[in-house]
């Protein structure tokens, strides 16, 4: 039997990284931020890019690759990595059970002005994101500071997404006009 090099690639990928707890997942997160392998946490599709990679969800070289599309901040090229376009955005957060992966935000005007990153677990999804101060606000607005959480020394804000925070998200949405696409990182894994 004959194996590519991109097949023994994939295998690799899935078979030799593990997935985290939430708490070591932070953990991770938070030694490499005070590392100095990110330095752009106000660019929030970067740390969610960043985050991905620390998921093992992405390689390093996928990851760069990905940021080569952000020349022009979000690129036709970054759009399409993300299966960003009018066939794909929805109203709603809808984000597909089980899977991991980025969540891109569009305004009214159709421009792209937020992404986060989604973890997902064995029986809970994790919202992650940077810079992202309007939706914290409502999100905690509407439940409470107790579901806003950061992960230390970085300022990655985090939320447990269960129905409470998906119904903040729903009526933040609504109420800016906002539209949003899920891309499943093994989907752009495929991609990239």
């Amino acid at each position: 039997m004959k194996v590519s090099f991109k097949s023994l690639g994939y295998i690799f990928h899935d078979i030799y990284n593990k997935k985290h707890t939430i708490d070591e997942f932070n953990d991770v997160v938070r030694k490499a931020v005070l590392s100095g392998k990110i330095n752009e946490l106000n660019a929030c599709h970067k740390v969610a890019i960043f985050l991905a990679e620390k998921d093992n969800e992405i390689t390093k070289k996928d990851k760069a690759k990905i940021i080569d599309t952000l020349t022009e901040n979000y690129s036709i090229e970054f759009q399409q990595l993300m299966n960003i376009s009018e066939r794909t955005l929805n109203s709603s957060l809808y984000i597909t059970p089980g899977e991991s992966g980025f969540v891109s935000f569009v305004n009214r005007e159709g421009k792209i002005c937020h992404t986060a990153y989604v973890k997902s677990s064995d029986n809970s999804m994790t919202y992650y994101h940077a810079n992202g101060s309007s939706i914290d606000k409502y999100i905690t607005d509407m439940c409470g500071l107790i579901c806003m959480r950061h992960i230390e020394s970085t300022g990655i804000i985090f939320y447990m997404l269960d129905e409470k925070v998906l119904s903040a998200i729903a009526e933040f949405m609504n109420e800016k006009g906002w539209r949003a696409a899920f891309c499943s990182a093994k989907n752009l894994y495929k991609c990239v």
